[in-house]
């Protein structure tokens, strides 16, 4: 019977096995181009099969697997550079049929998707900007740029504040797990009816924690105008003053902010950048909202996020001790000659800017406290060698996950995931949109199209196996460069092997 192996590495040649469904010890790479972790999920794969702590994260849903990577880019990028999709070693006569549904349905749901059957380097890929065809997509300051990094309560605020200025009230990453709380009273009022297997049985809940909305760091031209442009002016709001200069600086409208501006690597500006001072935080305790991951409904089941009949689990959160630790992979094997580039012409790292925002006494350290010390729920994975650069891991609790946040994007708002990818299917849209090396990129892929397990494909009418397709090599999801394949962030690989 084949069994699934699955490999993570930077790229194809430097590849570990997979601690699959292991929330406790993410992948975590740190090379030249790329710091981050990976994490891999497969429903019915060890880890997460009926009563293991893995199923947690599949209750209620139709998701078949999920790849979920955090990370920061080394160099300055733009989202025109850098891909996330499927490569393959060779080219194979997959069925037309089943194929060319495959790419519809794609595209439907991102329609920045492209392939290329045979390129110059004779490895088939399936593509897509990584800013569009994620899932989920969400961001948080490097824990080096937290003192500058500028946030909005993510309830009803949408008054700037400094991320490191609200002690313990609330996160700044967007994080939802499963609220046992809330499903023991469904659990006891169920019980309680005479009939409850007739009046509905109740499905565990999933809250989102409270949490800061990151817009950016303070030195982010498009974040100066949000903070021109939103002064405080409800009664009670916290004392946050704008300075301004005399010297006059152009502030678009406020239609306008609805869009990112234009941004490439920081520039110093000729007129004094615009500050906050005494931020304070703008709500004592905001309560955690009960909501879905952002996904329109008309695309819920194709994106796995529709809900199915949940399962019984053994709610046990119990490490595996017998797994032994990986490596964190320091560099691949890579030599880039001087002629390589790195992201567009001109997009080469500059030194950060000191931001414009003075650091308060005591910030240095209140922040090594609060954001450095992993909570107890990750302390498993407190002596990381990662979290100096990315901060604690946050997703140990098996049925924690990502929520989609993206107003470091689009500032005023957080759109829909829809809207995102409709956002980036425009040019012009990826080529203003930069990945700054200070920021944690967080995103995740998933689908209810694939079975790894099987390696099923259900899409639409169409229903094949292609495992016969696929022993002589794996299916490879890859994060990479768009102008140099072999320039790769990470790689995941799907086999089965006897």
């Amino acid at each position: 019977m084949p069994r699934l192996e699955v490999k993570v590495g930077p790229d194809r040649f430097n590849m570990e096995p997979c601690r699959l469904n292991d929330t406790k010890h993410p992948h975590e790479i740190d090379t030249e181009h790329f710091c981050g972790r990976v994490l891999v999920r497969v429903l019915d794969a060890p880890g997460a099969r009926v009563g293991e702590p893995g199923r947690e994260y599949f209750q209620d849903r139709t998701r078949r697997f999920c790849i979920q990577i955090e990370g920061r880019f080394k160099k300055y990028w733009t989202g025109d550079d850098i891909l996330f999709g499927s490569d393959f070693d060779m080219f194979v006569p997959f069925p037309r049929a089943p194929f060319n549904a495959g790419m519809r349905v794609a595209r439907m749901i991102d329609p920045c998707t492209f392939y290329e059957e045979h390129p110059p380097s004779g490895r088939p890929y399936i593509m897509s900007p990584y800013a569009a065809c994620m899932n989920t997509f969400c961001a948080w300051p490097s824990p080096d740029r937290l003192g500058d990094a500028v946030v909005v309560s993510n309830d009803h605020g949408d008054i700037p504040s400094y991320a490191a200025d609200h002690g313990n009230d609330g996160d700044i990453v967007p994080v939802e797990r499963i609220d046992y709380s809330h499903s023991h009273d469904a659990e006891k009022k169920s019980s309680s009816r005479w009939f409850p297997s007739i009046l509905g049985s109740h499905k565990d809940e999933r809250v989102t924690n409270s949490y800061w909305r990151f817009l950016g760091l303070s030195d982010d031209p498009a974040v100066q105008a949000y903070i021109r442009q939103h002064p405080p002016s409800r009664p009670g709001s916290a004392d946050i003053r704008v300075q301004r200069s005399n010297t006059t600086i152009p502030i678009a409208p406020a239609a306008a902010m609805a869009v990112p501006t234009p941004v490439v690597a920081p520039v110093p500006s000729l007129a004094p950048a615009p500050s906050l001072q005494r931020p304070i935080p703008i709500m004592a305790n905001p309560m955690p909202r009960r909501l879905q991951q952002g996904i329109d409904t008309h695309t819920m089941t194709a994106l796995g996020s529709s809900k199915k009949p949940n399962v019984v689990l053994t709610r046990l959160h119990l490490d595996r001790p017998d797994t032994p630790d990986l490596p964190v992979f320091l560099s691949s094997n890579l030599s880039l000659s001087s002629t390589d580039t790195f992201g567009s012409p001109g997009m080469t790292q500059s030194p950060v800017q000191q931001s414009p925002i003075p650091m308060r006494p005591g910030t240095a350290q209140m922040l090594e406290r609060r954001y450095m010390t992993p909570s107890p729920a990750s302390s498993l994975h407190q002596n990381s060698s990662l979290n100096e650069k990315l901060g604690p891991w946050r997703f140990s609790d098996p049925s924690s996950d990502m929520v989609e946040d993206n107003a470091f994007i689009f500032k005023t708002e957080s759109v829909s995931v829809p809207k995102r990818r409709k956002y980036f299917s425009d040019e012009a849209h990826r080529k203003s949109f930069v990945y700054h090396p200070d920021i944690v990129y967080g995103a995740s892929f998933f689908t209810n199209l694939f079975d790894f397990n099987t390696f099923d494909l259900n899409i639409g009418p169409v229903h094949i196996n292609v495992h016969p397709f696929f022993q002589q090599m794996p299916i490879r999801y890859t994060l990479r460069s768009k102008t140099n394949e072999e320039l790769v962030f990470c790689t995941i690989s799907f086999q089965l092997v006897d």
